[in-house]
C-alpha cells in the first residue's frame, strides 16, 4: 500500500462548486500532489449516475446519490443505498489515509465506519455547524448561540420549534412531554434527527484516528460531546493571491464590501437596514459580490431590488478570486453580518489585504475579530448596532488605518499543508 496515498471525502468539488470547503481541500490536495502524494476525492453525484473525472491532477470519483432519500435513511434508521458502491470505490483506491470533510445526506457515519473497517487511518474535519446541530445554525431556539452539546430533549424541542412552530403553539405545554417521549419520536421519524446526530458523534469517537477543528469553538464542541481525539488546524489562505495592489484614494468616501451567497443567513438585509438608518447610504459606497442561491430566489429578488435604490453602489455576481482581490483594493471595511458561520475565509482574505472587518458577534466571527483591533463587532442581527458603528466611521474613513495597522499576519496555506503532513505521519 502506497504510504503517500490519500482520499478526501466531501459533498462537492471543483469546478462546479468553489465554496470554502472545496477551496480548503483543493489547496491541501495540491500541496500533497507537489510532495508526490497520490490524491483522490470522492464527492456526491446527486440525481446522477456515478462517474469519474480529473481536476488539476486530482482523481475525482462522483458517487451516485438519489435525488430523494427515504426518511428512515436520512435519520440513520437504515443503511445508505450507495454504501456498497462506496465500499467498492474505497477498495479500488486502496488509500491508507481517508479524510472526511463532510457529514451530509450523501456521506454519513455509516460511510465513516466502512472507511475505518477497510483499515485506513480515518480523519474528520468539521466545516459546518450542522455536525452538532439539527437546525444547522447553532442558535438555540433561533435566538442565542448554543454550546453545541447534543441533548435529546433540548435539541428536539429546539428543532421542533423551528419546523413545527404552529403545531407546538397549538399543543402548548404538552409539546415538551410529547417530544421527550421516545415512542413518539420513533413514530415521527423526522424527530429522530437528534438521535441520529448523537449516533454520528459516537461514530466519530469510535471510528476516527483524529478529528480536526478549524477553530477553537469547534474543538470545544467536540469535547463537550465527548470526542477527545481532536487537534486544531485553523483556516489558512493562499496569501499571495490576496495582497493590496494599490492604495485607496485618501479623501474618498467610506466604502464597504460584502461577499457571500444571497441567503438570509448571510445577513445582507441587516446591512441594508443599517445603511437606510439616518440616510447613511447617501454617505457610504457599498459593493456586493454574491452568487444567487437557488433555494432563496424570493430573498435574492427582494434584496437586489432594494439595493438598486442605493447611491454609489455596485452589485456583481459569480466573479473569480482574482476579480474579488481586485475589487477589495478599494474597500475600507469588509462587512460580515452573518447570523452563523464556522470559520469564514473572507475574514482572512480581507485581513491579508490589510482590510478590517465589521462582523456580527456570532461565536465563529467573534473568535476571529478582536473588537477595535483588526475589526469591529455588533450584536448578531442588530441592524441598529451596525448603523451606530458606521456612523462613528463615516466621516473619517482615514481612521481605518488605525485598525489596519493592528491586523496580524495571516496564516498561509503552506503552513496548513505542513500541519496536515504532521497529522498524517
Amino acid at each position: 500500500m502506497n504510504l503517500k496515498k490519500i482520499t478526501f471525502i466531501l459533498e462537492n468539488f471543483y469546478p462546479a462548486h468553489r465554496a470554502g470547503t472545496e477551496t480548503y481541500v483543493l489547496n491541501l490536495a495540491k500541496g500533497l500532489l507537489s510532495r508526490e502524494w497520490e490524491v483522490s476525492v470522492i464527492i456526491a453525484a446527486v440525481g446522477k449516475e456515478s462517474h469519474n473525472y480529473e481536476y488539476e491532477g486530482i482523481k475525482i470519483f462522483a458517487l451516485s446519490v438519489p435525488n430523494k432519500i427515504s426518511t428512515q435513511e436520512l435519520n440513520g434508521l437504515k443503511n445508505p443505498s450507495n454504501l456498497i458502491t462506496f465500499k467498492n470505490i474505497i477498495n479500488q483506491l486502496s488509500s491508507n489515509i481517508i479524510h472526511f470533510h463532510s457529514f451530509s445526506r450523501s456521506f454519513t457515519h455509516f460511510h465513516l465506519k466502512e472507511a475505518y473497517n477497510f483499515g485506513a487511518k480515518v480523519f474528520f474535519t468539521a466545516h459546518l455547524g450542522g455536525i452538532f446541530c439539527v437546525r444547522g445554525d447553532l442558535l438555540l431556539h433561533g435566538k442565542r448561540t448554543c454550546n453545541a452539546k447534543v441533548q435529546q430533549l433540548r435539541c428536539t424541542t429546539c428543532y421542533a420549534k423551528q419546523k413545527y412552530s404552529n403545531t407546538k403553539a397549538l399543543l402548548g405545554g404538552w409539546a415538551t412531554l410529547l417530544l421527550s417521549n421516545t415512542p413518539f419520536i420513533t413514530q415521527k421519524p423526522s424527530l429522530n434527527l437528534v438521535s441520529n446526530k448523537k449516533m454520528s458523534l459516537e461514530y466519530l469517537q469510535k471510528y476516527t484516528h483524529q478529528c480536526v477543528a478549524i477553530a477553537n469553538w469547534i474543538e470545544a464542541a467536540y469535547h463537550i460531546n465527548h470526542i477527545p481525539n481532536t487537534t486544531i488546524i485553523t483556516q489558512a489562505i493562499d496569501t499571495s493571491k490576496f495582497t493590496r495592489t494599490k492604495q485607496k484614494e485618501t479623501n474618498s468616501k467610506l466604502k464597504l464590501g460584502f461577499i457571500g451567497r444571497m441567503n438570509p443567513s448571510k445577513g445582507a438585509h441587516v446591512l441594508l437596514e443599517a445603511l437606510y438608518s439616518n440616510d447613511l447610504y447617501k454617505k457610504i459606497d457599498l459593493e456586493i459580490i454574491t452568487i444567487r442561491d437557488v433555494s432563496e430566489v424570493g430573498y435574492y429578488t427582494t434584496i437586489k431590488e432594494k439595493f438598486k435604490t442605493l447611491a454609489y453602489s455596485q452589485w456583481t455576481e459569480n466573479v473569480s478570486h482574482s476579480e474579488i482581490n481586485l475589487a477589495m483594493n478599494d474597500w475600507d471595511f469588509l462587512v460580515l453580518p452573518s447570523y452563523h458561520e464556522v470559520a469564514p475565509l473572507t475574514i482572512l482574505e480581507a485581513n491579508a489585504k490589510g482590510i478590517p472587518v465589521i462582523g456580527s458577534d456570532y461565536v465563529a466571527i467573534a473568535e476571529m475579530i478582536q473588537h477595535n483591533q483588526n475589526g469591529l463587532l455588533f450584536k448578531n442581527g442588530d441592524s441598529k448596532g451596525l448603523a451606530l458603528i458606521l456612523e462613528q466611521w463615516v466621516d473619517s474613513p482615514s481612521r481605518v488605518d488605525e485598525l489596519s495597522r493592528q491586523i496580524k499576519k495571516v496564516k498561509d496555506v503552506q503552513t496548513l499543508i505542513e500541519e496536515h503532513l504532521s497529522l498524517y505521519s
